[in-house]
């Protein structure tokens, strides 16, 4: 009979959910699905269940990816382990402990910085109703501006909570749109009451099982990981550039492009959600975030 062959790996960079997820204790899993450059793996069930993405740098990293060197393939439902930072995956073991661990959490504006994102913020927002219009008509593009709109007016979270898993795909239209509102208000948050407000608003009203009841478990995770300040790589270079000093107007450009390949439409939308964030009228004040409750997917 031939000798079973094993190939070890190992992760170059993973995010900080999927890190203290993973290395908490040891779980079982699977495949969930594949794509072209790597796979979903769900752990667990319940409460715990968590969904980790494994992937090549051609994708960004966000707080629950995985990043490889190489090529993740396998089929739908091989089953995965993991015990000690190692990673089991049919003949595939992918060791955990020597990944650089990216956080990417975003730092707060100083009173500074927030001037001047909110200066350079016009301009780049230009782009945005070209940018919409060049992609697929969104049946709920309307609905998503009326929305934001209303809260913008009113500050009624319930508004917001309405963008709650609307529309189609791994990543609705309207989560995305939540992750981009958030990392803007996230970043404002200790020179605005307003914007320090509103976070603790919206954890209040998508808290509990809310979240899993009326979207999908990966999205879930992504706005659990936006209220505690945690986005996908380019959103987050993006909105500590704004606040930059000193930056060329060419490294802005090029930040927006990040963020537009995230993608098919998840970029724009969380630029819709960040436009919202950055427009508003914020009373800037010197304080400390205040602690907020912890979340259950965290």
């Amino acid at each position: 009979m031939p000798r079973e062959t094993s190939v070890t790996i190992k992760a170059r960079r993973i995010g900080g959910f999927a890190y203290r997820y993973l290395m908490a204790e040891p779980r079982t899993g699977r495949v969930l699905s594949s794509f072209q450059h790597g796979l979903n793996v769900g752990f667990c069930e319940g409460s715990e269940a968590r969904t980790v993405t494994l992937h090549t740098p051609a994708l960004p990293l966000h707080p629950w990816g995985v990043e490889v060197a190489g090529l993740v393939s396998a089929q739908q439902n091989t089953p995965v382990l993991i015990d000690s930072a190692n990673l089991r995956l049919g003949d595939l073991s992918l060791r955990l402990d020597s990944a650089t661990v990216c956080d990417l959490i975003i730092k707060h504006y100083t009173q500074d910085e927030a001037r001047r994102a909110r200066s350079r913020w016009p301009a780049l927002a230009e782009a945005l109703p070209s940018l919409h219009a060049a992609r697929p008509r969104d049946p709920l593009a309307r609905r998503i501006r009326a929305l934001l709109a209303d809260w913008k007016r009113t500050d009624d979270v319930r508004s917001l909570a309405d963008l709650l898993g609307l529309g189609i795909g791994s990543t609705p239209a309207g989560d995305d749109v939540l992750v981009g509102l958030l990392a803007g208000l996230r970043a404002l948050s200790t020179v605005s009451t307003s914007a320090q407000t509103a976070v603790a608003s919206i954890r209040e009203a998508l808290g509990g099982e809310e979240l899993l009841a009326r979207t999908t478990r990966a999205s879930a995770q992504s706005i659990v990981a936006a209220l505690d300040g945690a986005v996908v790589e380019p959103l987050r270079v993006m909105v500590q550039h704004l606040g930059g000093n000193g930056l060329r107007r060419a490294t802005l450009n090029s930040d927006l492009q990040g963020v537009l390949h995230l993608g098919s439409t998840s970029g724009v939308s969380m630029l819709h959600g960040l436009d919202s964030a950055l427009e508003r009228p914020l009373p800037a004040r010197r304080s400390s975030v205040d602690q907020l409750s912890p979340n259950p997917l965290v």
